[in-house]
């Protein structure tokens, strides 16, 4: 998916989600990698698994706690 739509994809999925929940995106090298954790981070959300596979990368993101 070209950017910006994986960073737009990715917050849409986590508007659909519960605060505290996981939710697994599975990244191609280059833009999508760079932009869509910073965007995850930048809307208070949580990394909690970041690894490259042979052809991807795995992002695990948690939703954030509202306060």
């Amino acid at each position: 998916v070209r950017c910006p739509m994986g960073s737009v994809r990715a917050r849409l999925v986590l508007a659909g989600m519960e605060p505290g929940e996981t939710v697994t995106f599975y990244l191609d090298d280059g833009e999508p990698i760079e932009n869509v954790p910073r965007a995850m981070v930048e809307d208070g959300n949580h990394i909690l698994f970041r690894e490259k596979s042979e052809n991807f990368w795995v992002l695990q993101v948690q939703k954030r706690e509202i306060k």
